[in-house]
């Protein structure tokens, strides 16, 4: 019993933590987040606007006492649905607790967005997502995030620059089977994929950076990003990754694509020369 109440103490410990982090309430945003386990097929959909969540459990030892946490709010992994105050507005948080999430333990995952967005940028931010793989094999963890809402910067029919930033610090392997994977999109136009492997963390690349030249079809617009992280048995990971939308100066979308080509002549002459 001493343990059990150890155990949630922690918990609420963790989500305290959170809330701290999320300030005051804000105004909410369209807003949700779909984690997929996919060895287990352990999924979990969060809706920030209805504050409602949907939990499917997939294979794996998680008992009915054991805890995740969303938003503050404390649910058993038992429970398949049910809903929450999401009191930190444009944020979500969850915590697998006390549990796992399919074989993924100590997950922690803030997600936030500027939506309505500024004159300067939308952004979804990505942040604070740490997790270990308890499986005795490689296994990957999918994080969706959609945030809609959004009508600045810009205006319908404006070229934009769509930014996407996957920044690590861990990725820990017992072999090179580990990576991460960040792509962004505005209303479905998407980014290249921004990739580390763990080889590449290792040998110093602590991040990775992609873009894309977008037009605004609608307004308001979407902002969606997809994080895929494969890790071995045991393997660890913490990192960040980040959408923006930017609307340029005038001549910064030609420049950027400009130096496309140079930055790829610099890496021929790298390789070239190693």
């Amino acid at each position: 019993m001493a343990v059990g109440l150890s155990r949630r103490v922690a918990l609420l410990a963790i989500l305290a933590g959170g809330i701290a982090l999320g300030g005051g309430p804000r105004a909410h945003a369209d807003f949700t987040l779909t984690l997929t386990d996919s060895a287990t097929g352990t999924s979990l959909f969060i809706d920030n606007t209805t504050g409602t969540y949907t939990y499917t459990a997939g294979t794996g030892d998680v008992s009915s006492s054991d805890m995740f946490a969303i938003d503050g709010n404390i649910f058993s992994y038992s429970s398949t649905s049910g809903s929450f105050s999401p009191s930190l507005g444009n944020l979500i948080t969850f915590s697998s607790g006390t549990g796992r999430f399919g074989n993924f333990a100590n997950a922690q995952i803030q997600i936030t967005s500027n939506a309505p967005g500024t004159v300067q940028s939308g952004k979804v931010f990505d942040t604070n997502i740490s997790t270990r793989n308890t499986s005795g094999a490689a296994d990957t963890l999918t994080a969706a995030v959609t945030s809609t809402g959004f009508t600045l910067p810009g205006s319908l029919g404006s070229q934009m620059l769509l930014r996407n930033v996957l920044s690590l610090s861990d990725l820990s392997q017992p072999s090179d089977v580990g990576y991460t994977q960040f792509t962004s999109a505005l209303n479905g136009q998407a980014t290249p994929t921004a990739q580390v492997t763990a080889s590449q963390f290792s040998s110093g690349t602590l991040g990775a950076l992609t873009t894309a030249t977008v037009v605004q079809t609608s307004s308001p617009y979407t902002l969606t990003n997809s994080l895929v992280l494969n890790l071995g048995a045991n393997g660890t990971a913490n990192f960040t990754g980040t959408t923006t939308a930017l609307l340029p100066e005038p001549g910064t979308i030609a420049m950027t694509l400009a130096a496309l080509p140079v930055m790829g002549f610099s890496f021929w002459r790298r390789r070239a020369k190693a």
